[in-house]
């Protein structure tokens, strides 16, 4: 009897639902310059450099910075390029950041900026 349910499972978890072939792909993020200037939304921000989706270098200067940031404290505000929210669960990030004090190892750079429409990529 151990026998048989050990089979069907196994066949029920390679099913189409379950394989690893099928899976779904995780959301795509933005890989470009000029996908990078739409970042908006809820950030995590990790200490752990394995989990997070993009490493940052922040600015003293704005005219240095691919992307100048405005932080939102509500997260429906964040929904413009350049506006986050940032938030203490993961599980509710859009993306994950990791603050580096390289400039050399980060994937893009940004300033904070204090008014919401400086916020975005400098053109």
């Amino acid at each position: 009897m151990f026998l048989i349910i050990k089979i069907w499972l196994g066949l029920l978890l390679s099913g189409p639902g379950f394989s690893q072939n099928n899976a779904p792909e995780p959301a795509a993020l933005p890989s470009t310059p000029k996908e990078l200037c739409r970042l908006r939304g809820s950030v995590y921000v990790t200490d752990n450099p394995n989990q997070a989706h993009y490493f940052v270098y922040v600015e003293d200067y704005e005219s240095s910075a691919h992307l100048s940031v405005f932080v939102e404290e509500n997260k429906a505000f964040a929904d413009q390029p350049g506006h986050w929210f940032y938030t203490d669960k993961k599980a509710f990030a859009d993306f994950v950041v990791y603050f580096t004090d390289n400039k050399g190892m980060a994937d893009f750079t940004i300033y904070y900026t204090e008014v919401g429409s400086f916020a975005g990529c400098r053109q």
